[in-house]
């Protein structure tokens, strides 16, 4: 079926040849603190760190709750602190995406 049609045309010409990234700075080298972000271990790091920490601090709560016996507004709690983490993990994921296209690692 896939052969009986027509080649795809692109509606712009693209090089053959690949673009070559430039070097980025080194994260190691201090004097030069402009792409910080671009780091996988540090973009990582930042981008684990964030969500954890809303997750830690509401499930602290919760545990405060749960030890206070005060279990008639856990659930409700509890919902809002699964809606606060998928809010935060897209927001890091966007966030972190964009500083990498920023940072022309398209890798």
């Amino acid at each position: 079926m896939g052969f009986k049609q027509p080649t795809i045309e692109l509606p712009v010409k693209t090089n053959q040849i690949a673009r070559v990234i430039p070097p980025g700075p080194n994260c190691a080298d201090m004097t030069s603190l402009t792409a910080w972000y671009g780091h996988p271990v540090l973009s990582s790091l930042l981008s684990g760190i964030l969500p954890f920490g809303a997750v830690c601090i509401e499930l602290f709560t919760i545990m405060n709750a749960l030890w206070l016996h005060q279990y008639y507004y856990i659930f409700g709690f509890l919902a809002v602190v699964v809606l606060i983490l998928v809010a935060t993990c897209a927001e890091i994921a966007i966030v972190m995406c964009y500083f990498q296209l920023c940072h022309e690692d398209y890798r």
